[in-house]
Formats: structure tokens, C-alpha cells, sequence
């Protein structure tokens, strides 16, 4: 044994094998990106039964997550209170169901570098999702986890208070947390204090070992007991990417100590990575896997200098240090960072590890205990809107992996040899990122794909500013998907990080073009969420959207005016073509005329043909380049004559996939045949590259 144990030591000490696995690791990573094709559904309708893996009732949506040959989402809208009633009593985990309804392949992101919900499902092993029409529970499921599992959840339902605490500290379910809540916690940097990581397996390690030893079991039985609970605790928490991380981390760890391997802790760091990794090839794309290792990281190649200081220093380093390490990931992901997030850190971390935690654990255990739960949930709740006053956020634009690569490089030297001067480079380089778009020479023009709407973004060369023609919006609450509260704001959320995303920190002008909801429909959200100069109304009277709007702009001290004529922002001058009044929504529209370098813009809105002969009367347009085709390519636009008249070469058209209008219409597609055709609903977002005499467009198709 005491051989084997030398040779394994020998083995597991060698940097070839190390290399070795992640060789491997990207040979398997590449094939079942690239080459390996595991679905076994297509684009049709489908009867399918399989086991309930998780689920999530909100209001009146269903949200499920079955494995039949394979994982697949699904989405059902409940009809009735007693339906809902009924389900919750029989849904459990692990149950047979039957599900009918329409495969579908998701869509990626069509709006740049915002969410992509495809490649999210596909790196969970969620190939399809399917709109469920009709659900039947069949039976439930004799299995030890399962049966486990459901007790737990059964349990925590039982809570009077903080239930929605309870799943996330103790099952890692954050989507029962109220979505403006967990943003505040967003805003101040703390959100991995939600998921389960190895601070939670660290301080249960903690508790299991002091009750284990109190019952004076054995060392080695304790230890792998231990192993045991944790596998356990990792099922429940449906081996979330940071806990799976923990986990392996610990068990190699245990085997280190008892086996007396001896191994260096970051060598059992990098195997840790590589098993999982190994196991799950997509873990390397997963947020929490990311966060949790890279801190992990930084704690163990620092650990040196930590040891030694007193108590408060080590808290305020460690805090330092796992901020430091975990930059590049906020950055890549959200596109900004709150400074203050480590002096945030040094508050909650104790306050969640040695209160609401052990905390957590007693009121399910002794559901009475709630009441002090909530007592201190609430504390922490007031004090996260009290700091989101004083966050500063540093933005920064989408930046290349290099840059990610080259500041881990000096951050991992400065730290492991105690050089932290240098680290003063890796804030260079996140300052050099911060202010890259002054590197960029080229004018952007972006059509958002917003739905059934439109909203055009004119970034301009080297500037952190835009104008923005119209926001896109939803009709009231027609789509149902609007009326879960965490849904609420999506499209504003998604075009907030858009601009995030570009560099772009404030909306110079927003043009509106009248004061229909698929237009303007997002504005009030904008602007209360987003720095905003001014708005621009159209001529005419104002509706009630656009008077609640005005109310919001005053209340924000926004600058506003209507029917103005032309507006000259760095030597881009908008021209407003405004005819005769028509006290009509359309035909009171705002069409805008842009001439930049011989390339000639028209923004149609919404105007029908009796404004386009009003235009054509009044305007010498001719060839433009670029059109945004009138009103979404209703035939009550773009008639021949005007068409004719302006002879596009590019004809963009704003749309929503499959909208209930039947848009565009093929009689206006065939008067636009002689340009070239693009569309919101087939093409995605559309973006217009302009540098002097050149231009380069690139679609982001769903």
C-alpha cells in the first residue's frame, strides 16, 4: 500500500500530467462544441414523458425542466387558481410527467452582447424548449435523493418567514428572491453570497465536524460521512457549478491529508478544476464556476500573506483579493463595476456566515426560528438599499480575452511573490479597457431588434455618448411572458447593457417619433434607469403615454422639446422633415433625414403614403442609401411612388418574429425588391460600421 501510495504521490506531482488532462479537457470540450451532436428532438410536436428535474411556479407560469433521452425546458400557462392549486400539491422532484406541445430550438441574442439565452440552456445540457399545451403527473419517484429532496422543499414551504432566504442559502434557489431586491444586492457586488460556493461547504464542514466530534465518532468514518452529507447537500442544490467546484475541492483535499500525499494546495486546486471540468466540459463557461474558482484562486496563492495579519486586516485582504481576481468576470459580463464593492464585502460577508446561515440551518430545522430570521434578513435588506445610495460604478466596454489573459498573468505574479506594486498594471489595464472607445474610429448605426418595434442607436466615433431614435416597447401586458415580475423591464435591461456594452455611458438626444407604445413604449423605464440629456417630441398634440412621460422627465429635471427642425450633433446634422399637421399618431411621426459623408440615412417611422406625398412635395430625396422602411412594412407605407422617388440600396425593416399584424407585407417587399432587404424578425439587430468612405454591416441573427 505504502508503494502505491509513493508511486500515486510521484504521478499526481508531475506537470506532465497536468498538461495531459487539460489536453483532454479541450479535445472534449472542442468535439462536443463543435462536432458531437447528443439532441434527439426536432421542430415539431411532440407527446413526451420523463422525470421532473426541477420547476418553478410564478403566477400564473410554469416553468419546468423534464429529462426524457434528454433535457428539455418547458414553459405552460396555468388557467385557472385551481389548476395552480392542483399542481403545486402534485408536483414533486424526480416525478413522471406528461407533456405535450410544440419543440422549438431557443433563440440566441439579438441584440449585441446582451444575454444569450441558446448558448445559457445549451451549456446546461438544454438542447430544446417547448410550449407546453396539456401536463399530467404520472407517479412519483421512489428514490432516496428524490424522496430527500422533496422533504426538504416540503419543509421549507412550511416557513411563515424568508422562505425565499431559505431556498437560496440552503438549496442555492435564487429565483424565488424578489427581482428588485436582488438587484440592490447586484448593485453592491454581493450576489455570491447567494450561491452555494465554498464559504457555505467551509462553514458546514465547520458545523458537521464540531457535532461529529462531540459524538465522538471516528476520524476517518467521520471524514467520509462528511463526503457523504456534502454529496447529498450538492444533489439538493442540483450540483450547482460552485458547489460541484467546492465539493471536489474538499474531497481531494481529504484524500491529500489522510493518504499523506502531500500535495501543494494549488495542485489540488488545478485537479479539483480539471475532475469537474472533465465530468462537465460546459462548467468552463458557467458564471458561478468562474467566480467561485478564480477567488478560490486568489485566496490559496495568497495565503502566505494572509495568515499572519490580525483579524480585521485578513477580512479587508481577503475581501481585496477575491474582488481583484473576480474584476474581469463582472466586467465581462455586466460591463461595469462597483468600486465599493470590497468595503460592501467587509459588512455582509460576516453578517451571512456567522448569522443569516447558521441561521438559515436552525429555522429549518426548528421552523419557530423564522421569526428571528426575518428580524435579520430585514437588517440586511435596509442596509442594501441604504449602500446602493453611495455606489460608484466604474462602466467599461466589451473588451477582448487577451486583455482578461494578460491581467491575470501580472495579478497571479504580483500576488504569489508578494509584489503588490505591480498590481498597479492590472489597474492600468482595466483603465486603458475603460476608456478603449476612444480607439474606435468608426461611426455605428444599430437597429435594435426590439419585437414589434423600433429603436435605432447612432454611436458616434470616439465618444461615450449616443442618440437614440425611439425605445421599442410592449403593448400594455399582451405578452404573457411580461406578467412574471421577474420579466418586468426585460427589453430596458437588455438595451441598458447594450449601451454598457459599447461604451456608451449616456443617451445624448432620445428622439421619439410619436407616441405609440411599440415605440416608445420603454422610454419612461429608460430614463429612469439611464442617463438621459434630452428628449425630443414629434409635432402634434401629445397622448396620454407622452404626457406620463413628460411628468417623469420633469420629476428627473430631463430637458424635453418638440417639432424642432434639425439638431447638429458633432457635425451630424438630423434633419427633420416635418410637413403639415394630420392629427394622426402615424402620420404626425417624426421622419429624420441624416446625411453623413455622402451616406444618406431616412428614418421613416411610422408615416404612411399621405405623409410620403407630403415629403416627396416638399424634400429633393434621392438615393438614399440606407432606409428604415415606414411602419414596420405596413402596406399603408412605402408606396411605389415614393420608393421610386428616394431609390434605396438598403432597406431595414423593424419587425417582430411572427407578429399577429401579418408584417412586413409582401406587396411592399416586392416594391423594395431593387434594394437590398433586411429584417429585424430574420436578421436580428442590424449594425452599420461607417468609416469615410466605407461601410460594413453585420447582422445578429436569432
Amino acid at each position: 500500500m505504502s508503494q502505491f501510495l509513493k508511486k500515486l504521490k510521484i504521478i499526481l506531482n508531475s506537470r506532465y500530467l497536468i498538461i495531459s488532462l487539460i489536453f483532454i479537457y479541450f479535445i472534449c470540450l472542442v468535439c462536443n462544441l463543435s462536432f458531437i451532436n447528443k439532441t434527439t428532438y426536432q421542430e415539431k410536436y411532440y407527446n413526451i414523458s420523463g422525470v421532473l428535474l426541477d420547476y418553478k411556479i410564478d403566477n400564473d407560469k410554469l416553468t419546468i425542466i423534464l429529462k426524457e433521452k434528454e433535457k428539455i425546458k418547458g414553459t405552460y400557462y396555468l388557467k385557472s387558481s385551481k389548476e395552480t392549486d392542483n399542481l403545486q400539491r402534485q408536483l414533486e422532484y424526480g416525478c413522471s410527467m406528461n407533456i405535450k406541445g410544440i419543440i422549438k430550438i431557443p433563440s440566441n441574442n439579438t441584440i449585441p452582447n446582451t444575454f444569450n439565452y441558446k448558448k445559457y440552456l445549451k451549456y446546461n445540457h438544454i438542447n430544446y424548449i417547448i410550449q407546453i399545451d396539456s401536463l399530467k403527473v404520472l407517479k412519483k419517484n421512489s428514490s432516496v435523493f428524490y424522496k430527500i429532496k422533496n422533504f426538504v422543499v416540503r419543509r421549507i414551504n412550511k416557513l411563515n418567514y424568508s422562505k425565499e432566504y431559505v431556498y437560496a442559502f440552503l438549496i442555492g434557489k435564487k429565483d424565488y428572491l424578489d427581482n428588485e431586491v436582488y438587484k440592490n444586492y447586484q448593485n453592491l457586488g454581493i450576489t455570491h453570497l447567494f450561491a452555494i460556493s465554498g464559504m457555505h461547504i467551509t462553514l458546514l464542514c465547520m458545523l458537521l465536524k464540531n457535532i461529529l466530534k462531540k459524538l465522538k465518532i471516528n476520524y476517518l468514518f467521520r471524514e467520509l460521512l462528511i463526503i457523504i452529507i456534502l454529496i447529498f447537500y450538492s444533489f439538493l442544490a442540483n450540483f450547482s457549478a460552485s458547489i460541484f467546484r467546492a465539493l471536489a475541492f474538499y474531497v481531494l483535499l481529504t484524500v491529500n491529508k489522510n493518504f499523506y500525499l502531500n500535495l501543494p494546495t494549488i495542485k489540488i486546486y488545478i485537479y479539483s478544476i480539471l475532475v469537474i471540468l472533465l465530468i462537465d466540459n460546459y462548467l468552463l463557461f458557467n458564471i458561478g464556476f468562474q467566480y467561485s474558482s478564480f477567488a478560490t484562486l486568489g485566496l490559496i496563492i495568497s495565503s502566505n500573506i494572509v495568515k499572519n495579519k490580525r483579524y480585521f486586516s485578513k477580512v479587508l485582504l481577503t475581501s481585496v483579493i477575491a474582488t481583484l481576481f473576480t474584476i474581469p468576470i463582472t466586467l465581462n459580463n455586466f460591463y461595469e463595476f462597483n468600486l465599493l464593492s470590497c468595503i460592501n464585502n467587509l459588512f455582509f460577508v460576516p453578517f451571512v456566515s456567522f448569522i443569516i446561515f447558521p441561521l438559515t440551518i436552525i429555522s429549518f430545522i426548528c421552523l419557530k426560528f423564522s421569526n428571528i430570521l426575518m428580524i435579520f434578513i430585514k437588517i440586511m435588506e435596509y442596509f442594501s438599499w441604504k449602500l446602493n445610495y453611495f455606489n460608484i460604478f466604474i462602466q467599461v466596454p466589451k473588451f477582448c480575452c487577451g486583455w482578461i489573459f494578460i491581467y491575470y498573468l501580472i495579478l497571479i505574479r504580483s500576488v504569489y511573490f508578494n509584489k503588490f506594486k505591480n498590481i498597479i498594471y492590472c489597474l492600468l489595464i482595466l483603465l486603458f479597457i475603460k476608456f478603449s472607445y476612444l480607439l474606435d474610429s468608426n461611426d455605428h448605426i444599430y437597429y435594435l431588434d426590439v419585437g414589434q418595434g423600433d429603436s435605432i442607436v447612432y454611436k458616434f466615433k470616439r465618444s461615450n455618448y449616443a442618440v437614440m431614435i425611439d425605445t421599442g416597447g410592449k403593448v400594455n401586458f399582451q405578452n404573457k411572458l411580461l406578467k412574471s415580475k421577474n420579466n418586468q423591464n426585460y427589453l430596458t435591461h437588455n438595451i441598458i447593457t447594450f449601451f454598457k456594452s459599447i461604451g456608451v455611458t449616456k443617451i445624448k438626444m432620445l428622439i421619439l417619433t410619436h407616441g405609440d407604445y411599440d415605440h416608445m413604449g420603454e422610454a419612461a423605464n429608460l430614463v429612469n434607469s439611464f442617463k438621459v440629456d434630452n428628449v425630443i417630441f414629434n409635432c402634434g398634440s401629445f397622448n396620454f403615454l407622452e404626457n406620463n412621460l413628460i411628468k417623469t422627465l420633469d420629476t428627473n429635471k430631463i430637458k424635453h422639446s418638440s417639432c424642432i427642425n434639425k439638431l447638429n450633433i458633432k457635425n451630424h446634422i438630423f434633419y427633420f422633415l416635418n410637413t403639415k399637421e394630420f392629427y394622426n399618431e402615424n402620420d404626425d411621426s417624426s421622419v429624420i433625414y441624416l446625411n453623413y459623408n455622402n451616406y444618406k440615412f431616412l428614418f421613416m417611422g411610422d408615416a404612411s403614403i399621405k405623409k410620403e406625398n407630403e415629403i416627396i412635395k416638399n424634400y429633393n430625396l434621392e438615393d438614399i442609401v440606407f432606409l428604415k422602411v415606414g411602419h414596420h412594412g405596413s402596406n399603408t407605407s412605402s408606396s411605389k411612388n415614393f420608393i421610386s422617388n428616394i431609390n434605396p440600396k438598403y432597406s431595414i425593416i423593424s419587425v417582430g418574429k411572427n407578429n399577429r399584424y401579418g408584417h412586413p407585407k409582401k406587396e411592399v417587399l416586392d416594391i423594395l425588391k431593387k434594394s437590398k432587404i433586411y429584417r429585424t424578425d430574420l436578421d436580428g439587430s442590424i449594425e452599420i460600421k461607417l468609416k469615410n468612405d466605407k461601410y460594413k454591416i453585420i447582422t445578429y441573427k436569432p
